[in-house]
């Protein structure tokens, strides 16, 4: 199943909390970064300060600073295939 968001978690225990999202279209609480439509694989670096988020059926790939203490992610910019950056659609 694909989706157009993704939600950062806290876990206390056994009990998850959602703290965050990032989704393609506006929701409350959330940050917005248009490429996420229709994501399907989220990676996060090894250093654990960056997400990358790829939306193979729109051709596009998000990333996402990550703050490694919170979780907390920022949208940096995005790549897609027909060669345009969403760098501005983040600003």
């Amino acid at each position: 199943m694909k989706s157009s968001a993704v939600v950062t978690m806290a876990r206390n225990g056994g009990v998850l909390r959602q703290t965050g999202c990032v989704a393609a279209a506006a929701l409350p609480g959330g940050t917005t970064a248009p490429a996420l439509l229709g994501a399907d694989v989220v990676v996060v670096s090894p250093d654990g300060r960056n997400v990358y988020a790829g939306a193979f059926g729109e051709a596009a790939v998000s990333a996402s600073a990550r703050d490694p203490s919170t979780g907390a992610l920022t949208p940096s910019g995005c790549t897609r295939a027909d060669a345009t950056s969403a760098a501005a659609e983040h600003a």
